[in-house]
This record gives C-alpha cells, structure tokens and sequence, in this order.
C-alpha cells in the first residue's frame, strides 16, 4: 500500500466499512486486494509441501477479482478430480484447515464495522 493510500486509511480509520465503500472506493478496493493478496499467501503456504499436481492446481487457480468466500469453492473445482485419492484427502484436509483458520474470512464483509 502507497503512502498515499495509508494516509487516506488513516484519515478514514474512525468509519464503518459501508462509509468508506462510498466515501472513498479507491480506498476500498485496496483494502480488498489486500485481504485477497493475504488469503492466497495463506493458501500458497498451506499447499508449499504437498504433492506436485495438487501445488499445480493451486497455482493454476489464477485469484484474481475474486471473492474470499469463493476461494473455498474453487479450490474444491480445482482438486475434485483426476488425484489420487490420497492426494484428493490431502487436499481437503489442507483446505480444511485453512478454512477452520478463517483465512477466508472477508474482513470488510460487515458494513458496521469500524475499519480501524
């Protein structure tokens, strides 16, 4: 995040996250990728030591304008066939794990809530 833009936060740290979506959307949108951004390193990480063709599927996902609670579905789209089984039960328990960790949790899905 740019100077610019922490700047531009911290002006706007004392108002809900509704109030920021139309007060300053450029601001918001940067607070998305980077809740995004932070949801695949989490997801990359969770996946860095497993088998090759499960790694592949991850990296191939391309998360790109996407929403948080959509990383789960498709992830499961990206492992749900052509593993072996083991690989598949790898997989799922990796995600699992992630989604129990909340790493997928939007936080800017509460419109009330302060955002700073």
């Amino acid at each position: 995040m740019n100077k610019n833009l922490l700047l531009k936060l911290l002006a706007h740290a004392h108002r809900s996250v509704a109030e920021v979506k139309s007060s300053a959307p450029d601001l918001f949108a940067a607070l998305q990728g980077l809740a995004l951004d932070e949801a695949r390193e989490k997801l990359t990480a969770e996946f860095a030591d497993a088998a090759p063709e499960l790694q592949k599927r991850i990296v191939a996902l391309q998360l790109v304008d996407v929403a948080l609670a959509a990383i789960p579905v498709l992830v499961k789209q990206a492992l749900a066939a052509n593993l072996t089984p083991e690989q598949a039960d790898d997989g799922g328990d990796r995600l699992a794990e992630l989604e129990l960790a909340g790493a997928f949790h939007d936080p800017l899905a509460q419109g009330d809530a302060v955002v700073g």
